[in-house]
């Protein structure tokens, strides 16, 4: 039986670190799409209210967005 050869290795564990990368930096930036994503619908929530509070929807996804912010802050320093 023989074993593996260095080159043989070389391709599926650059692949494999690339892999990697990509997981990280797409966890990343989702997080801060849904950020943005939900600040945008909380100003929305917030025009349609016809009272000068804050709408509860709208109050919900400011909470949303301190949750993804805080994700990224903790994961990403």
């Amino acid at each position: 039986m023989q074993t593996p050869r260095w080159g043989a290795l070389r391709p599926r564990l650059l692949a494999l670190v690339l892999l990697a990368a990509v997981v990280a930096g797409c966890a990343y930036y989702n997080t801060f799409y849904l950020a943005k994503r939900y600040y945008r619908e909380g100003q929305k929530a917030e025009e349609k209210s016809l009272s000068d509070a804050i709408a509860p929807e709208a109050g919900g996804k400011y909470d949303a967005v301190i949750r993804q912010c805080n994700k990224i802050l903790v994961d990403k320093p």
